[in-house]
């Protein structure tokens, strides 16, 4: 039994309302390829709260290389970490950490993106994929 209307987890992703830069709308749809908005909120809003909420990493003090490390290996940045390892190319792990850094609630207000309307062609090429 479920609450009508309401979205599984990950079909809806929360982002602040303003124009993403290029880089960042390819984090977008690193994003979303990835499935992070299954485990991961912004403003409550989204995932199953598995991961850490992503509502205003600037103002926590997180600059774009924290997540990079992150992604690539949690255990080696937090042993407690239960996010999975993510070998992404060099290129998409630091346009998802834009992505991931850039919404700024307390500048913008939310915008609620379906999974289904969001960019399928701003993301890196495959690994080894000349472009």
């Amino acid at each position: 039994m479920g609450f009508s209307g309401a979205k599984p987890y990950g079909e809806i992703i929360p982002v602040a309302r303003h124009t993403l830069g290029p880089q960042e709308g390819m984090g977008l749809s690193v994003y979303v390829d990835r499935e992070c908005a299954c485990c991961h909120r912004s403003r409550g809003r989204g995932g199953h709260r598995t991961g850490p909420d992503l509502s205003n990493m600037t103002r926590k003090g997180r600059k774009a290389a924290h997540p990079v490390g992150y992604f690539r290996f949690p255990q080696a940045v937090d042993s407690s970490s239960i996010m999975p390892q993510y070998d992404l190319p060099e290129e998409a792990r630091t346009a998802l950490a834009a992505f991931v850094v850039s919404p700024d609630f307390s500048r913008y207000d939310m915008n609620i993106l379906q999974r289904d309307q969001t960019p399928k062609d701003a993301g890196p090429p495959e690994e080894g994929t000349p472009r």
